[in-house]
């Protein structure tokens, strides 16, 4: 997911590992540039406003956490991800990703559309490498939308895994999750 620090990209983060996904990264989308992969970053998830303050109602262990002031966006609350949810090992190679960028509308509920957008990519020309993977805009309302998203990205990522065989019952599979911008290298 890619998204400003108010676009509540932790949020939606949050609602994925509630319904058994396993995070990913909290900050950035590293890949490998060989293959394309998918390669898991584990650094605090930063949470801010209602969501910060939810996050703290819910109880975190001593040592989970930290929170700081930051003169751009105000109180943020830092959380190591393995506090939030499964994670997905550090060693763990995943497949090729799908972008999702978050944007705020004055729409009542959460929409997700195929949307191509360019990407910040390090180094630059490494951007080439990301023209091809499936790519949404995820729209969220003025304020909230954080689990309609998430059931959103839900059914997107796991509805083609159910159509291939439907008379076999679903059973559910922890899925990688994470809040990320981009980044390869």
């Amino acid at each position: 997911m890619i998204g400003s620090p108010h676009s509540d990209r932790e949020g939606v983060a949050l609602a994925l590992a509630q319904r058994s996904w396993r995070i990913v990264s909290g900050q950035l989308l590293i890949t490998d540039r060989a293959g394309g992969n998918v390669m898991p970053y584990h650094v605090p998830l930063e949470f801010r406003g209602a969501t910060a303050a939810g996050v703290r109602a819910a109880g975190l262990a001593p040592g989970s956490w930290t929170s700081r002031t930051s003169p751009v966006t105000g109180d943020v609350l830092m959380v190591r991800p393995e506090a939030l949810g499964d994670i997905v090992p550090i060693q763990a190679r995943l497949g090729r990703p799908e972008l999702f960028r978050l944007c705020r509308s004055g729409n009542e509920g959460a929409r997700l559309e195929p949307w191509d957008f360019p990407t910040q990519t390090w180094p630059p020309e490494a951007a080439q490498e990301l023209a091809d993977v499936p790519s949404f805009r995820l729209e969220l309302p003025e304020s909230g939308g954080a689990e309609e998203a998430a059931g959103l990205i839900d059914h997107r990522m796991t509805s083609e895994r159910r159509e291939l065989c439907p008379d076999v019952p679903v059973i559910s599979r922890a899925s990688p999750a994470g809040s990320t911008a981009s980044l390869l290298i």
